[in-house]
């Protein structure tokens, strides 16, 4: 697994073997003789950070347009990104029982439970975590590893 310093190392040693031939010497170049160049580069990047030479092939690509468009910002490593992975199963089926209050069904949703069929003190408190969804069966508590 390649770490954030590990990816920086990289990154700055690509960079470097990049200037040290010239982004503008590379872009004037057409056909094989890129491809050379590019490939001694590969391996330069590969022999001194003791990487994979597709690793090697990203991180002077990357170098490549760092060096073209200085003012590009990275997105930062890491961290949650809004709007990303599935939502908790609670959540849909929150969702859920919203949908079957709104048609005109009989229920009370609480934080983390929800009562069918009338006043939150004459029902069972289901938690959501716990309730399932069935098209035959309508809502049904499931319990433990039924």
């Amino acid at each position: 697994m390649i770490s954030k310093t590990r990816t920086q190392k990289l990154e700055q040693a690509a960079i470097e073997i990049v200037e040290a031939f010239g982004i503008e010497r590379l872009d004037q170049m057409q056909g094989d003789a890129r491809r050379v160049a590019l490939r001694q580069m590969y391996h330069e990047l590969e022999a001194a950070q003791d990487c994979h030479y597709d690793t090697a092939k990203r991180h002077i690509a990357r170098a490549c347009r760092r060096l073209r468009h200085p003012d590009y910002t990275p997105p930062k490593w890491g961290g949650q990104r809004q709007n990303a992975g599935r939502p908790s199963h609670s959540d849909d089926m929150r969702l859920l029982v919203e949908q079957f209050i709104s048609s005109g069904g009989e229920a009370i949703i609480g934080d983390n439970y929800v009562v069918f069929g009338g006043r939150d003190a004459d029902g069972e408190r289901i938690p959501l975590d716990e309730l399932q969804y069935s098209t035959e069966l309508g809502f049904y508590h499931k319990k433990g590893d039924e």
